[in-house]
């Protein structure tokens, strides 16, 4: 199996769509399964940019331990290092090839690049399969050599993906925005069974969860985050784009949005809707989830699009 990669305008809908407006079932099968960021010129006073710095560079930094479920997740149909070649496993290492690849491109026209190790994952709706999509995501890329991974939850009233892993209720992203004498390296969570892996939880459900993620120190973290570390991927789990102003937001802080669809589920109207909230210049790219096909064996399957918006 393999990846369908394709660029698209914006005026072109993926096949599902098509499909979808012309009332037929979409068929799976026609889809092949096969430095950059300069300092910010505000800055934080010394105490917090001494801590952050500390944080991210020092090994003395101590951060909380956790050791994920691996077992709980294999049950539920998520990428686990322990799973060997099995289908999941081959699809997310065909879904995030062309990610690092942007992310990681040392091309001299994408080398001021914002951002570009920060990835936003949303959807337009809930339900739609953005925290699966982030947690897996994040797992596939941790198995990588020579690639390390901050997760992020930043879905500050839902906080999806908190509950999926069982975190214990504990500071996390909320608290630090909020807290100026809050140090990051306490919130941070090391996965001792995923090593390449780290976690920055939620924290406290927020209503003005826009707020905080539009402040400047939300912007100051992430440019900092993926300034300090550029092999390092940071996925960021957002809020569905309809469902929350936050995720629009979070958008553009990041160098590539990912888009989950879900198959029969995701509205034409709704997906046209999402991608009219996202700017004209922004690197976002389709992932289809839910879409069952017909092969021998049967299984579920992503398809991956590439999708680039124009002026008009």
């Amino acid at each position: 199996m393999s990846i369908f990669l394709k660029e698209m305008e914006s005026d072109t809908k993926p096949p599902w769509v098509e499909h979808q407006d012309k009332g037929q079932e979409f068929d799976d099968s026609s889809i092949n399964r096969v430095n950059g960021y300069k300092r910010p010129k505000q800055r934080l006073d010394m105490q917090r940019e001494a801590d952050l710095q500390d944080t991210l560079d020092s090994s003395t930094a101590s951060f909380s331990k956790f050791n994920m479920d691996l077992e709980c997740l294999q049950n539920i149909g998520m990428v686990t290092p322990n799973l060997g070649n099995n289908q999941i496993i081959e699809e997310y290492r065909y879904i995030k090839r062309p990610i690092l690849a942007a992310a990681l491109d040392t091309d001299e026209e994408t080398e001021s690049a914002k951002n570009k190790n920060v990835v936003v994952v949303t959807s337009t709706l809930p339900g739609e399969g953005k925290t699966f999509t982030s947690l897996n995501l994040a797992i596939s890329v941790a198995m990588e050599k020579d690639r390390t991974v901050l997760l992020v939850d930043a879905d500050l009233e839902q906080t999806g993906l908190t509950q999926l892993l069982d975190l214990p209720r504990r500071i996390g992203l909320s608290d630090y925005l909020t807290d100026n004498g809050l140090a990051l390296s306490r919130l941070l969570l090391k996965t001792e069974n995923v090593p390449k892996l780290t976690i920055l939880p939620s924290g406290a459900s927020r209503r003005d969860a826009a707020e905080i993620l539009a402040s400047k120190k939300m912007q100051h973290l992430i440019q900092e985050l993926s300034w300090r570390y550029s092999d390092r991927l940071i996925i960021v789990d957002a809020p569905p784009l309809l469902a929350s102003s936050s995720a629009s937001i979070l958008t553009q802080l990041a160098g590539q949005t990912i888009m989950v669809v879900a198959s029969s589920q995701t509205s034409t109207e709704g997906l046209d809707e999402a991608l009219g909230k996202l700017g004209s210049d922004q690197n976002v790219k389709l992932i289809l989830n839910k879409a069952q096909y017909s092969w021998k064996r049967g299984h579920y399957a992503y398809g991956y699009y590439g999708y680039k918006k124009t002026d008009e």
